[in-house]
Order: structure tokens, then sequence, then C-alpha cells
């Protein structure tokens, strides 16, 4: 039975393999007979039973096969120096300056290098406005040693999605094999969460190994960033995330999601509404131009609207209904392009009337967005649905609360528990505030206003 260092030296073996094959587009038998050539072996038969868990009997066939490693895959010098450890070579550091001196590559270090496709970030159809300081934060976690998960929670349509986009933009320099994004919105089951991964990485799993065994494999010496768009229907499958942090030590995820993940190596930051005008005189007074623009909700749907109508201007009475969406919608992303998308047949103050009767109002028919968020109703209804019948009573019962509400009056309304109010903040349901009384800071809940609004709706349908 083989002992640990052969195990060992037979999974770094193995990784090896694997890595060349990917990188040079062949199979992974053709690939051991190579090597097996190159040994001056009949085949790869040689390459096979040392992965069997057998070490090499000679130096001299394990340094020749360490030289080809070196010369035909991408490994760390720490790498090179476990996988000559764990087969037991007597003279590590002096035979690895050796062959970095024969191969005269000074680029050799620590860093691995550069994968050839850096990323796969897809283009953005509109400009990225504000958000200055959510982006500041987020990329210092990003590059940060101590953050390798980080999840963006928000409800659907916040502006997650682009936000975390715009963030990999910023720090791909720091990950030399690059960042990754890896949509999952079309994903109907978990078991098609390791294949999407994959085909983002350009990685194609062979016969033999458990594909989650192969893709561990595959990235544990990389320095790369995963992005995972639209998790939350996939939060059964959060393990896998910590296996691969564990795993792959160089590498970090960015995850957007309606829900955390609970995992103990996760930081969460909590995306909300784009900055608007809060005090209720915005829209009762004459706004000079400069405070006007300087609020990136009200930068949105301007440029919104002018791209659905060219010859769209501000004009001075517009001024106050357009913050009065961004009111109303409380600086909502989605809203406000879908608002915004209605000035081809009406003013600004009937837009925003229209909001104020009836949300479903706001809706379009984009094709270049996916159907769930084609309206607001659509994107409530997305996120409803992963609620549980439970949740789903808490929430309606709490929608009677205009604005903030305290634990002792959740408890009132419907019996709600510190649980489950938790686990409605983590489903972006609600938000936690802390109040300010006197020298004591009191926790208490709010629900974004549109999103009261459909509660409230569910609530008065099922009386």
């Amino acid at each position: 039975m083989a002992n640990a260092a052969a195990k060992r030296f037979a999974r770094l073996l193995t990784e090896a393999i694997y890595q060349i094959r990917h990188r040079e587009s062949k199979n992974i038998q053709l690939v051991q007979d190579e090597l097996g050539y190159a040994l001056k072996k009949k085949g790869g038969a040689s390459i096979e039973y040392w992965r069997k868990g057998n070490l090499p009997s000679k130096i001299s066939d394990l340094e020749a096969l360490a030289q080809i490693i070196f010369e035909r895959g991408n490994f760390s010098a720490e790498w090179m120096a476990e996988f000559l450890a764990s087969a037991r070579h007597p003279h590590v550091n002096s035979f690895l300056a050796q062959l970095f001196r024969a191969n005269n590559d000074n680029s050799f270090s620590t860093q691995p290098k550069p994968a050839a496709s850096l990323m796969n970030i897809p283009a953005q159809p509109t400009p990225f406005l504000g958000r200055d300081h959510e982006l500041a934060v987020i990329t210092e976690r990003l590059v940060g040693p101590s953050c390798r998960i980080l999840t963006l929670v928000g409800p659907g349509g916040i502006g997650k999605t682009r936000l975390a986009l715009q963030a990999v933009q910023k720090s791909v320099q720091h990950f030399p094999d690059g960042v990754f994004f890896v949509s999952l919105d079309r994903v109907s089951s978990p078991a098609l969460l390791l294949d999407s991964i994959a085909r983002a990485l350009q990685f194609a799993f062979e016969e033999g190994l458990p594909h989650k065994t192969q893709l561990l494999n595959f990235l544990r010496e990389k320095r790369l960033l995963l992005l995972l768009d639209n998790f939350e229907h996939l939060i059964a499958e959060a393990p896998l995330v910590a296996d691969v942090i564990a795993y792959a030590h160089h590498v970090q995820i960015l995850l957007t999601s309606r829900e955390r993940l609970r995992l103990r190596g996760e930081w969460v930051y909590e995306v909300t509404g784009m900055q608007f005008p809060y005090e209720e005189s915005w829209s009762e007074s004459t706004i000079a131009e400069p405070d006007f623009y300087e609020f990136s909700a009200v930068k949105l749907f301007v440029q919104s609207a002018q791209r659905v109508r060219a010859d769209f201007a501000v004009r001075d009475d517009d001024k106050q209904a357009i913050v009065r969406i961004c009111q109303l919608v409380e600086g909502f992303p989605l809203a406000i392009e879908l608002a915004a998308s209605w000035v081809r047949v009406l003013n600004c103050t009937e837009i925003a009337r229209e909001i104020e009767h009836n949300y479903e109002f706001l809706a379009t028919t984009w094709r270049d967005i996916p159907p769930r968020h084609r309206s607001l109703q659509s994107v409530f209804d997305y996120s409803w649905a992963l609620l549980s019948p439970h949740e789903r009573d808490i929430v309606e019962k709490l929608s009677v609360f205009e604005g903030e509400f305290s634990r002792e009056s959740a408890m009132a309304a419907c019996g709600a528990s510190l649980p489950e109010l938790s686990d409605l903040v983590d489903k972006s349901f609600l938000q936690m505030i802390k109040i300010d009384r006197r020298e004591t800071a009191v926790t208490h809940y709010e629900m974004h206003e549109l999103l009261r609004i459909y509660a409230l709706d569910k609530l008065n349908a099922g009386q």
C-alpha cells in the first residue's frame, strides 16, 4: 500500500499532467506517453505506475521528469520543491538552482507566469456611474490577503453584478493568472455549477477522476479571481466555494447573491441603492444645477433617458420630478432605468405619478436582459420564490410597517424570532439599521419601500 510520501508524489504528478494537458490542449494519455518517451521509457506505463502510488526508483528519472515538468508546466518554486521532496530527492535546493540556471529562466519565481488569457469579463453597454466609496472598499478587500471569499449581497436589481464587474476590472493586475466571470443565472441545477466554472476557465474535464478533483487540481497553483454571479439559487453548493479556497491557496472568489453563503471565511458587503436626495425639500423647491447632478441616481436617470430619447433635456420643471422618482425607488438602479425608459411617451412628472400609483408600471421590453429583470414585479417574484412559506408569511406581516421597526414590534406583529429576522436580513428582504438613543445604539429593521409594497399586496391578496 502506498505511503504518505508516495501518495503526495502521485497527486502532484497527476496535477502536473493535467496542467500540461490543459496548456497544450492534449489528452491525458498523450501527455503520459510523451513524458515516458522523454524519459526513454516505453510510453506512459512508468508514468501511470508512479501515479498509482509508487516512487521512482532512480534519482535520474525523478530529475529528468522534474526538468520536463519545469519546461512544459507553469509551477512555482514552492511547487517544484514539494514535488521533489515528495519523491525523497536528497538535495532539493541545489537541484532546483541547477535547474533554473540550465534553463536560463530568470523569470521563474514564486509567482506563476501570467496566463495567456487574463480575463473573460464581459463589456458593459453603458458607463459606470457613482459608487466610488463602495468600489474603493470592495477593491481593497479583493487585493488584501485576508479576504478570500467576498459576497456582494442585496436584492435583485440593486446593481451587484455591475459593481462586481467594475471592481474586478480595477483588480486584474493583482491576479497573474487572470480574473474569470462565471454567469450562473441560467444554471438550473447544482450539478451544472462545476461545468460552468470549468467553461469560464476554458478547462475541459477528462474521464477518470471526479470533476471536482480535476478542477481543484487545476486551480491549486493558480493566482486568480473567480467572479460567481447570481449564486442565490445555488446556496446548497456553498461548500464547493469553501473547498476551492481551502485547496487553492492563491485563488480568491467574489460572488453576487441575494443571500449570503454563511461560510466561516466569508466576508459580506451589503449593496444598497445609489446616492439620491433624501430630504423631502429636494422635491419641493428649485434645485441648483451643480447640486442636482451630484447624485449618482439622478445621473443614471438622465443618462438612461437620453439613451431612450436622443432629444431629452432636463428642464427646470423636470428636476423636482426626477428627484421624486429617485426618492420613490430609493436609488434602486434597475427601477431608475425602467422609469427612465418611459420618457419616450411620458414626461417626468407623469412618470413619478405613475410610480406613486403602481410600482408594476416599472417594466420594459428590453431583449438584452434576463426576463426576471424586465420588471420589478419579475425581480420580486424571483426573490419571493426563494423564500419558504413560513418566511413569506413573516414578510407579508412585516410589510405593515412603513419605515423602521424594532425587534419587539416584529415579534408582536407576527411572532418573528431573532434567528428568523436574521435569516431575512441574510436573504436581502430586510436591512438592519442602527438607531442612536442617547448613548446606546439600538438595532432596528426596515424593508425597501418597493419590496414592502410588493409584500403588502401579497398580504392584502390573501385576506
